[in-house]
């Protein structure tokens, strides 16, 4: 057990020093870093709802390849794909715009965080004309009013 809580102490000492190197280089943000930990808000979804989780690019890349699938033997199903890494922010920007494109326009929802990955990605205006497009569509997450009011993301 000694030598386990020595591991993690050492561990520890490199990875706060690199988590804020990352930080302060733009590798990553507080977010991301928060979800490599973990360190999850409960996110208000629908019953109906399956989410996917992509820590890394490979992943991501392994998602766009399931979801499809998951669509047509889930039909009934709002998929919400969640990243954690600012790469597969832009990723997850382009498969946004090609699911709005084929009808996902309608959702709230899917409007709404497609507003939260422009923002994540450093378009504000974007972000904010999303959300009051998500904002007129209806039903979206609790924080959406905060988020048009005070032109930041909340999760």
């Amino acid at each position: 057990m000694l030598k386990y809580n020595l591991f993690l102490f050492c561990a520890w000492l490199f990875i706060i020093p690199a988590a804020i190197v990352r930080l302060y280089t733009k590798k990553d943000t507080l977010h991301t870093l928060k979800s490599r930990f973990s360190i999850f808000k409960k996110l208000d979804v629908h019953n109906e709802t399956i989410w996917c989780h992509a820590a890394s690019v490979g992943e991501f890349n392994t998602l766009e390849t399931l979801i499809p699938d998951l669509k047509k033997h889930f039909k009934n199903h709002e998929i919400l794909l969640t990243v954690s890494n600012i790469i597969a922010y832009e990723q997850a920007k382009i498969w946004m715009q090609k699911s709005l494109a084929n009808g996902s326009d309608m959702s709230a929802v899917v409007v709404e965080h497609y507003g939260d990955i422009l923002y994540k990605l450093g378009n504000i205006e974007g972000a904010i004309l999303e959300w009051k497009k998500a904002k007129n569509l209806g039903e979206a997450s609790k924080f959406l009013d905060k988020k048009l009011e005070d032109g930041k993301l909340y999760e």
